[in-house]
């Protein structure tokens, strides 16, 4: 029975240990700072305190651009509709390095489709999309039927300008939404856009429709 007592010990100090790497937000599955995880800092990007916000974006910012797990602590916090969380994308997308891009990307062209999120995630999400530049790609159709669909005149018009906000290869795949919107769109301001991004982006194309 001694013999049996250390393995027994052993045991009883292994299994908490297992647990933790087994539970989400324990052990090295979520990287800690003041004593919260990072899930938590992302939840923080959104608090009511001035200076726990200010907190949470500035470790979220230095520690997302270089650490994976960070990074999937800010796509789940878009995901669930964190508006904090995709404007820090957005301003994170020109330090993101190239692996970690088209994650990131993926979740904010999610949020740009999912008519059932917050207008503001939303927004914030098609605002972030073009500062990826070439990595904002696979966003184009999800803006596109923003501009298309959307009953929300502001979404509409909003993504239009992060249409504009593309590398211009990327945005001349929306000529032909910029143009029937130029043309049909029932609010002036999401015409107008239409027309002054297809001014930059395809200025032949608008000439053609008959604008200037």
């Amino acid at each position: 029975m001694k013999e049996r007592l250390p393995i027994l010990c052993a045991a009883a100090i292994a299994l908490p240990i297992m647990l933790a790497f087994l539970v989400p937000g324990c052990g090295s599955s979520d990287p800690q700072f003041q004593g919260k995880s990072a899930t938590m800092w992302v939840a923080a990007l959104e608090d009511p305190n001035p200076e726990v916000q200010g907190t949470a974006k500035e470790w979220l910012a230095s520690e997302a651009v270089k650490n994976q797990k960070v990074a999937n602590a800010l796509i789940h916090g878009v995901k669930l509709g964190n508006f904090a969380a995709a404007e820090l994308m957005g301003e994170l997308a020109h330090d993101v390095p190239p692996v970690m891009a088209p994650d990131m990307v993926q979740v904010l062209a999610e949020t740009v489709r999912n008519k059932g999120s917050n207008i503001s995630v939303r927004l914030a999400a098609a605002k972030a999309l073009p500062k990826f530049g070439v990595a904002a790609g696979p966003a184009v159709p999800a803006l596109i039927d923003m501009l298309r669909d959307d009953t929300n005149y502001t979404l509409r018009e909003r993504a239009a300008e992060s249409i504009g906000g593309l590398p211009r290869n990327l945005a001349q795949q929306a000529t032909q939404a910029l143009l029937t919107a130029a043309k049909t769109d029932s609010t002036p301001a999401v015409q107008f856009k239409a027309v002054e991004v297809l001014r930059v982006v395809n200025p032949e194309a608008l000439k053609q429709a008959g604008g200037n």
